[in-house]
Parts: structure tokens; sequence; C-alpha cells
């Protein structure tokens, strides 16, 4: 029932979910907010978003964001080019959210029978598969005319989340042309992107596998360029760099790609071990409670965005430390809890009501 209203009044007012990283569900106020009062885009940003067992809970409403998807943010339906947001213009076609677009187009398929579903979701992922570089079958994460460096260069977005949905599509379709585009990408990445002496992933790769090294980072999006190599342990998310999910895919991908380990494909277990070895080896490395919050506050500073959109009045900044009491305001006390690891969370209206959803 979270819904932007669907009236014509906004561009955005799509009627499509009050989630994402611009909009949210106010529990106060029973309304959405968010970016321009709640009237902001609609960008799913939900990392493998379970659209299967939602769909049993609530099959129509299920399939109307399905549908809302395809009407407000696939841009052309013949070539399936995309935009993260749902105003039905070309815009950030970002290999995450065409990802999240394709899965729920396969999930609908199975759960419907509608082959027209399947068709959707084919559609869409050929987007950045028939934009890729033909030689080295790298495709950037923004291919659209968008004139940035996303749109000449990937980065382990496409090996990582948008493969897993192209995996997680072959599990619940069975049609391998999902897993075979996800293999190549997998494969690709390690081939341009592994540095041998390093022992370690390059984080960004230009289309004709060139690396890119490690450099100053610029403003706006420049301030997300993965420079130089990946890093496991980021305290930000939502970005360019999606190392774990990167091994979690080669990982799937080594899975799936037969039924029994004397059938499976031993480049994919070499790269998946190679993944291994990355996550295994940053381990030793991996940042303090102290420098993660110094990390994080230092991108809130840098451009006034954390992980669930820019600060608001009311809003309250994500610790990074996953020990950490729940920022939250107590019903009875009515005061902003406290949290034990010192991080100060900014002044929160109090609770009128037990809140029916986490909102971040």
């Amino acid at each position: 029932n979270c819904n932007k209203p669907r009236d014509g009044r906004y561009g955005y007012h799509t009627g499509l979910p009050a989630w994402g990283s611009h909009i949210y569900w106010d529990c106060y106020e029973e309304r959405p907010a968010g970016d321009q009062n709640g009237s902001g885009p609609h960008e799913i940003l939900v990392f493998r978003a379970n659209w299967q067992n939602m769909s049993g809970l609530a099959p129509k409403e299920v399939r109307r964001i399905a549908d809302g998807v395809w009407e407000h943010h696939i841009v052309d339906e013949k070539t399936g080019q995309h935009n993260r947001h749902d105003d039905g213009r070309v815009g950030c076609d970002f290999a995450f959210s065409g990802g999240s677009f394709l899965l729920l187009f396969a999930t609908m398929s199975k759960v419907t029978g509608e082959s027209h579903y399947l068709d959707k979701a084919k559609t869409v992922a050929d987007w950045h598969w028939k934009n890729r570089n033909r030689t080295t079958n790298l495709p950037a994460d923004c291919p659209g005319p968008n004139g940035r460096y996303d749109g000449s260069h990937t980065f382990t977005t496409v090996s990582g989340p948008h493969a897993m949905s192209l995996l997680e599509a072959y599990r619940v379709t069975g049609d391998d042309y999902f897993r075979q585009i996800a293999n190549t990408y997998i494969k690709s990445y390690d081939k341009f992107g592994w540095d041998e002496e390093a022992k370690t992933y390059h984080a960004m790769l230009e289309l004709a596998g060139k690396p890119v090294p490690d450099r100053e980072k610029g403003g706006g999006y420049g301030a997300y360029a993965p420079y130089g190599h990946v890093n496991v342990w980021r305290t930000t998310f939502y970005s360019y760099e999606f190392t774990l999910s990167a091994a979690q895919s080669a990982i799937l991908a080594y899975e799936l790609s037969g039924k029994g380990r004397d059938k499976r494909d031993p480049e994919l277990l070499a790269i998946a071990k190679r993944w291994a070895s990355v996550v295994e080896g940053a381990r030793a490395h991996r940042p303090t409670l102290e420098e993660g919050t110094r990390e994080f506050h230092a991108a809130v500073q840098r451009d006034g965005r954390c992980v669930c959109g820019r600060l608001r009045p009311g809003d309250f900044l994500l610790c990074p430390s996953a020990s950490c009491d729940r920022s939250e305001t107590s019903p009875r006390s009515r005061q902003p809890a406290r949290r034990r690891c010192g991080v100060q969370a900014l002044p929160q209206r109090p609770l009128q009501r037990p809140c029916r959803q986490t909102v971040l």
C-alpha cells in the first residue's frame, strides 16, 4: 500500500512504490516522503529483491509494479534501453537497475506463465549485451549517451549485481540465454581485470580492457569512480563497486554450470577461487570501526549523501558497525536512542506509533 500517487500532477507520480534511494514511506504521516517532498523518482535499489515471494503474498500488486516498471522505466521497448528513474526519459541506464528490471520480468514469466514477461526480461538484458565491446565482451555500466566515465568503462557492477540478476533469471526461468551472458561478463572481467602481480582485481576497466590506475577522485559522479584495485570492505554502498557481489556471482556461475562437479566449468571455478583469495586476503586489512566511520562521514561531508540518500531534517546516519543499537526513537521516552559506538544520531521526530517497516 506504500505507493506514490498516480494523478498526473508530477512527472514522477506513476503509482510505483515509495522505496529506493530517493523516496520512502513516512511512517509518521503515512505518505511518500523524500525527494521533492515524496514526489521524487522511483528507483528500486533493492539488491536481489525476492519478487517470487512477494508475488506469492500479493500477486496483483507485484504484477502492477512489473507493468509499471515496463511503462515508466523502459525507455525503448525494442532495444531495452532503460532508466533507473521512472520518468520514461533517457537517463542513467545503470547495470544495477537493469538487473533489477530483468529479474522482475523473469520472475513474472514464471509466476504468471505469460511469455511476454520473458521477452521483456531478454529485451532488458540485451541492452547491455548488445552495447558491449564485441572484442572484449565488456559493456559499459551506463551505455546510454551520458558523456560520463560510466558510459565508457565497466566495473564490478556488471560482473557483480547485474550478472547475479542474470543468473537468478536463469534459475527462475531455466532459459540458458541469461546464464550465457552472465558467464561471459564474469569471464571477461576476470581476463582483463585480474592483476597477477598484486593478486587482486582492478575496479575499473576501459571497454578495450585496459585497467584504470589509482588517481585522485573528482567531484559529482567522479567522487564515486573506483580507480585502482577493488575495495573489498566498502563502508558505503550503491556506488560503482560491488566486490563481494562479483565474488558471489562467480561462485553461483560455477555452481550453475553443471549438475555435478565433474561437469562444471573449471574456468569459472578458477575465477571463483581468485575472488575468494581477494576476499580472504583483505580480511587482515578490514577497516576498524573508527576507520570505517571516518570514511563514512568523509563521504557524507564530501557531497551530502549517505546510504539513505541526501540528509534531511529528521534523517539519521547509518553507522557502519553491525553491533550498533538501531538508531530510532523510543516510543516511551520519546528521546533519540544513543548508540554504543558513539555515532551521534541527527535529530529525529518521536514515534507516534510503532513503525510498520524499516525506512533507511
